[in-house]
């Protein structure tokens, strides 16, 4: 999706990045969906005859290069709630000169296993824990200490373009990312690889840079699995926080905006269907209580022990 300056809801067109099968959009006539924009591209592997086996999903960094003013990057298996069109606002507010970078979600997972030495571990997802080196002993000065694991689902302005082209080029091209003098300057100095086992998705690679470039921003959690989303619907205060010991031992809280993982369709479609009937306008949740906006759950919890940025 995306959002030019002085837009209403109603004119905000909705980019569809089709790669490699044009037939899907052949439904699509532009009289039924006229903000619909459909693009298409050819398959990612055309761009570096196919080496280092890249993923598809790195598709994404190129439609976020799209010459757009706001954006919001969702995946095919999302849907959007009411309440979705406030990340616009939200995004421009953050995402500026000053501050150059997309902003993802927090995940559900932290992908942490602790410092080994100290014997510490974060939290029970071990099948996703990983180390990485700023979290080591004597960590590489190039590695800092990094935040919470995030979830690719990017917002951004065009003051993160050149980020995100250079994410793009740091897995296309390795040794002209690393001899950038953007990036160079980016990170603060000279630039090292980053370790191929962080270079295989979109996920692992954006986070990594995000880290190695000191952005420490993450949204609260709004792109929420559809068990979440439905107890939103029926505004259950028994939603777990997602709590971790070392960034967000207050659990992180809920901002109910899309809801993300939807393939089960005969699910989905009856929660599109509850959904229809009406949704509360209290869409954040935290610490086991609805709000109608960020001021309020602010002003009702200390949130240093959850630092998200709320929408």
């Amino acid at each position: 999706m995306t959002h030019n300056d002085n837009d209403d809801d109603a004119s905000r067109p909705i980019i569809i990045y089709v790669v490699g099968t044009p037939h899907l959009s052949i439904d699509w006539d532009p009289e039924i969906f006229p903000r619909l924009i459909v693009l298409h591209a050819d398959p990612i592997e055309t761009m570096n005859e196919g080496r280092d086996g890249v993923s598809f999903n790195f598709n994404k960094f190129r439609s976020m290069l799209l010459r757009i003013k706001v954006g919001v990057q969702l995946d095919a298996d999302m849907i959007n709630g009411p309440n979705c069109d406030r990340l616009f606002a939200a995004t421009k507010k953050e995402i500026t000169a000053q501050y150059p970078y997309p902003i993802m979600p927090v995940h559900w997972m932290t992908r942490y296993d602790g410092n080994k030495a100290e014997g510490m571990r974060v939290d029970g997802y071990s099948q996703y824990a990983t180390e990485y080196p700023g979290d080591l002993p004597n960590p590489d000065p190039h590695f800092p200490p990094r935040q919470r694991w995030a979830h690719c689902h990017p917002t951004g302005t065009w003051h993160a373009l050149p980020f995100v082209a250079d994410a793009l080029m740091c897995k296309m091209d390795t040794d002209i990312w690393m001899a950038s003098k953007r990036v160079q300057k980016g990170i603060g100095g000279p630039v090292k690889p980053n370790p191929r086992q962080y270079m295989s998705e979109d996920e692992d690679l954006l986070n990594i840079l995000l880290w190695r470039h000191k952005a420490p921003k993450q949204w609260c959690k709004w792109d929420v699995e559809p068990g979440l989303y439905r107890s939103f619907l029926a505004q259950s205060t028994s939603q777990t926080m997602m709590p971790d010991k070392k960034w967000y031992p207050g659990g992180v809280p809920l901002v109910y905006l899309t809801m993300h993982n939807t393939k089960e369709t005969v699910e989905t479609d009856k929660l599109l269907k509850t959904m229809i009937n009406g949704a509360s306008d209290k869409y954040l949740y935290f610490n086991h209580k609805y709000y109608g906006n960020a001021e309020e759950l602010q002003a009702a919890n200390d949130l240093s022990k959850a630092p998200c940025t709320l929408v």
